[in-house]
């Protein structure tokens, strides 16, 4: 399915909603990921969004490109918004999405420090138009995809995310910039502002990069199958959830 952003006023008007009234919005934000690009955590929901919208017969929204960056500001080209403009931002985008005929939205986020907006902006939503909305924080969903294929756990700027960023473009993932020494274990009861690393560990010794495009691209197959059919579970357990109030 297209990025509607792509489409005439003509074809929208001709599609939304007579013919598809679902859509899929990819969010990210704009910070440092270690050897992959800035725009790492847009990249990626633009590439899951893309490769699922067909089977879940919904269109792709433009993406919302900048989120809420904190600890990685201190690195070059990272910066984000304010959470409270962010959530009304995103309340505003989905409210607008509504407007224009689609009846329901999942959202596609690259970005954990955009997760509680996100959650929140979800449930106003729903609260003010009753339409139908989720959103699937990718990595975390995928993380038994990552141990399958990996054998270990993921991290930021670490292997499960170098490896979509791999299969959307191999030319994005400049490994020969890479070295062991970058990254820095996380610890969720530590705050750090500014984080000394853009490449962070989540589980001790596990989640560096990996440049075997083989297991990168047999990451990102297995990882886009998941969220397709987890979605597709829920259009159908939604539809079933509206039958009884339309007879």
């Amino acid at each position: 399915m297209k990025n509607f952003g792509e489409m005439s006023l003509q074809e929208f008007g001709h599609t939304v909603p007579a013919h598809v009234n679902r859509v899929l919005l990819p969010v990210g934000t704009l910070e440092a990921h270690g050897v992959t690009p800035l725009a790492t955590d847009n990249i990626i929901p633009e590439y899951l969004c893309k490769h699922i919208s067909g089977d879940l017969h919904a269109l792709v929204a433009p993406t919302i490109n900048y989120g809420i960056t904190r600890s990685l500001s201190g690195f070059p080209g990272s910066f984000g918004v304010r959470p409270e403009i962010f959530r009304a931002y995103v309340v505003d985008v989905l409210c607008g999405l509504s407007a224009s005929g689609f009846e329901r939205v999942a959202i596609i986020n690259g970005h954990g420090g955009n997760n509680g907006a996100l959650k929140e902006a979800a449930w106003e939503f729903y609260r003010t138009t009753g339409k139908q909305v989720c959103v699937v924080h990718w990595w975390m969903f995928c993380n038994d995809i990552c141990r399958q294929v990996f054998g270990q756990d993921g991290g930021h700027a670490g292997c499960d995310e170098t490896a979509m960023v791999m299969a959307a473009d191999p030319e994005y993932v400049k490994s020969e910039l890479y070295d062991d020494a970058l990254a820095f274990e996380y610890h969720s009861a530590v705050d750090m502002y500014p984080a000394p690393s853009s490449i962070m560990l989540y589980t001790p010794g596990e989640g560096n990069p990996v440049f075997d495009r083989d297991k990168c691209l047999a990451y990102a197959d297995q990882a886009t199958d998941k969220v397709k059919s987890y979605l597709l579970g829920l259009w159908d357990a939604w539809d079933r959830m509206l039958k009884p109030a339309q007879r």
